[in-house]
């Protein structure tokens, strides 16, 4: 998949330019449970606090999910 074919596809999921944890687990379909492989996803990303949580900036983490997809 494509950078940018993977950004689009995330906007689209999101409806925005962010994403949150929750929505990165339904988008990969893993459980919130599951933190050791989205959070591998998100360490070290810029993010936003929302008050409930953080939001993270799609481009970035297409970016990460990206790298380790390549390096499996």
């Amino acid at each position: 998949m494509r950078r940018i074919d993977l950004i689009r596809d995330l906007k689209e999921y999101t409806g925005s330019g962010v994403i949150s944890k929750t929505k990165l687990c339904g988008y990969l379909q893993k459980s919130r449970n599951d933190n050791d492989v989205v959070d591998r996803f998100l360490e070290g990303l810029d993010y936003i606090p929302d008050g409930r949580g953080r939001k993270y900036f799609i481009p970035d983490v297409a970016d990460r999910i990206l790298e380790n997809v390549i390096k499996q």
